[in-house]
């Protein structure tokens, strides 16, 4: 069953488009950060890339948690072995008071990093990894209060330099993750506050002692952050050579058959649906022929730019090839997202590229459009989506053609059709 929409058939004056509103357009940028005037100083990268996530996306944080929990996982099993091997060194260096405790706290610890190490091990979101790594820190924190606070209890004795080096030895490790910098600081920070809580708690804070580690730590922080942030751009740097079209600045084809996967297995698990459009700029071999390559080159980001205002930053889109690009509705039915298809389909039918010499070039674009059906193949939802898009440029162009494998409840409309002649 198909669904047609065209000039006539307007998303102002047709179907209420029903999508969540709260989202930033995907093409829409955020208000201008004025810390981003250090780009410069970044290689061209905008602080906003390495001071939080919201600027990734989800691919991205998907790549940079895989990379993360490959890290966390082996510094978690170095540790759970080197944990309770200490206690050999223990039993030859501590008083009998405080051997015991020790003994138990090392083994809590022990048996806390494992049960991390065990779920690191299962499939994880990037919330979940950066959980991970959080309760890492938290338990090393943790272990070293209780293991001072043991070693200053009944008869004081001086600790090994084994345990008085591990907030030095937290903070460093740190530099290991490609973290950003609001996260990296919020963990040094519960490290570094941890330390002096202790040393207050101990009688010891004002010492000429507890302030020289303060200024070691501060030092060992700095350059942790200098390592992570520099990690982060380097991995942001690979990612985006690798996943974006040059020219637009979109994804490319193989990230968006993941992102296909990763909606699949969500909807699999939570029964969230999601659409599919294709666009494909109608007559643009005539914009090559008739202007150049370069100016070809110019309307492709140009259209590449429409899409985007007309979409949410939760939306995925990506050229699929030449003139055509794909873009995924998350959470929107088929007959949701015919608004938003032909809202589209205006901008792109209002807007005008003018050339070097003057010369106007009218854009517009067929959109198919179709939902995936639970249970099928990627293939059979970009096959349906490619015969809409097919059948909206046999009808005339400029036209949203939407269509299932089966009925839908409203039947058919079909507005005004008549062929575009530009």
């Amino acid at each position: 069953m198909r669904f047609f929409s065209n000039p006539a058939n307007s998303s102002k004056g047709g179907q209420e488009d029903l999508r969540d509103t709260t989202h930033y357009p995907a093409g829409e940028e955020p208000e201008k950060l004025l810390l981003n005037r250090t780009s410069n100083y970044l290689g061209g990268f905008e602080l906003s890339d390495i001071l939080g996530t919201s600027h990734h996306t989800e691919d991205f944080k998907a790549t940079r948690s895989e990379y993360v929990v490959i890290r966390l996982r082996v510094m978690l099993i170095i540790f759970t072995l080197a944990v309770p091997a200490w206690i050999v060194i223990d039993l030859n260096s501590l008083e009998r008071g405080h051997l015991i405790p020790m003994i138990v706290a090392r083994m809590i610890m022990t048996g806390t990093l494992l049960m991390i190490l065990m779920q690191s091990m299962k499939k994880l979101t990037h919330l979940r990894v950066s959980v991970l790594l959080v309760l890492t820190m938290l338990a090393s924190t943790i272990f070293y209060s209780a293991a001072m606070i043991i070693l200053h209890s009944g008869i004081p004795e001086k600790p090994l330099a084994g345990y008085e080096a591990m907030p030095f030895m937290a903070i460093a490790f740190m530099g290991l993750f490609p973290a950003t910098l609001i996260y990296s600081l919020s963990v040094m920070g519960m490290i570094i506050l941890s330390y002096v809580g202790l040393e207050f708690w101990l009688g010891s804070l004002f010492t000429i002692e507890t302030i020289n580690t303060l200024w070691i730590l501060f030092m060992i922080a700095g350059v942790a952050l200098i390592i992570e942030t520099g990690q982060l751009l380097m991995l942001l740097k690979l990612y985006r050579e690798s996943t974006r079209d040059p020219l637009t600045g979109l994804i490319n084809r193989r990230v968006l058959m993941k992102q296909f996967s990763a909606e699949i297995d969500l909807q699999e698990e939570s029964g969230r649906g999601f659409s599919i459009f294709m666009f494909d700029l109608d007559r643009f071999k005539r914009v090559n022929d008739a202007h150049g390559h370069l100016m070809g080159d110019i309307v492709l980001k140009k259209a590449a730019e429409l899409m985007q205002e007309g979409l949410r930053s939760t939306d995925v889109l990506a050229r699929f090839g030449g003139e055509e690009f794909i873009a995924i509705l998350p959470g929107q039915s088929g007959t949701e997202s015919i608004p938003v298809a032909d809202r589209i389909r205006e901008e792109f039918q209002n807007t005008v590229v003018v050339t070097d010499d003057g010369a106007e070039i009218r854009l517009s674009t067929s959109i198919g459009v179709t939902e995936y059906e639970p249970g099928e193949k990627i293939e059979d939802a970009l096959n349906r989506v490619d015969d809409s898009l097919y059948r909206a440029k046999e009808m005339g162009r400029n036209l949203v053609v939407y269509s299932q494998s089966y009925p839908t409840e409203n039947g058919i409309t079909l507005a005004n059709t008549e062929p575009d002649q530009r």
